[in-house]
């Protein structure tokens, strides 16, 4: 009875706590991600990649913003690319899944023009104002009217502030 008391105590305070997702209309974001892909023998070489998004929610589902991306491999070549995001976020909870487009501009692995890339992901809110995110993404080439033959998986924080 003791241990059917507490749970039911708990699960009223889960319920009545506010939810963590609830990025609202003039929020903004600065989130950093990354990707390492590590190879120890063949013809490819180790890579990698940086993205940081400052981003301005314009309404609770909507956000638009600037990214930066840099990216690395082992010979110490490094590539800087950025330029407009658009992500629409889908509220879940505490879970944010989101779907987005950049065009991005300057060097990257696929080009040295335009790339548009798209991506897919969700944010995991671990407060109000921070959150753990992992996306996919793939970019689309516009001088080389190509998609890329790689999907990246990408893994970061998010900082939201603002009301």
């Amino acid at each position: 009875m003791r241990n059917q008391i507490l749970m039911a105590a708990t699960m009223l305070v889960l319920l009545t706590a506010p939810a963590f997702a609830q990025q609202e209309a003039g929020d903004t974001e600065l989130q950093a991600q990354g990707t390492l892909y590590l190879v120890t023998s063949g013809d490819f070489e180790s890579s990698g990649a940086i993205f940081v998004n400052y981003g301005r929610f314009f309404n609770q589902n909507q956000e638009i913003g600037v990214l930066a991306v840099g990216t690395f491999n082992d010979e110490g070549d490094l590539k800087l690319s950025g330029g407009p995001f658009y992500r629409y976020n889908f509220l879940r909870g505490n879970v944010a899944p989101y779907v987005g487009a950049a065009a991005k501009f300057g060097e990257s692995p696929y080009s040295d023009d335009i790339t548009l890339t798209f991506e897919g992901g969700a944010r995991f809110f671990l407060s109000r104002s921070t959150a753990f995110s992992v996306a996919a993404n793939t970019d689309y080439s516009i001088d080389e009217q190509e998609l890329a033959d790689t999907i990246q998986v990408v893994f970061g924080f998010s900082y939201l502030w603002g009301r």
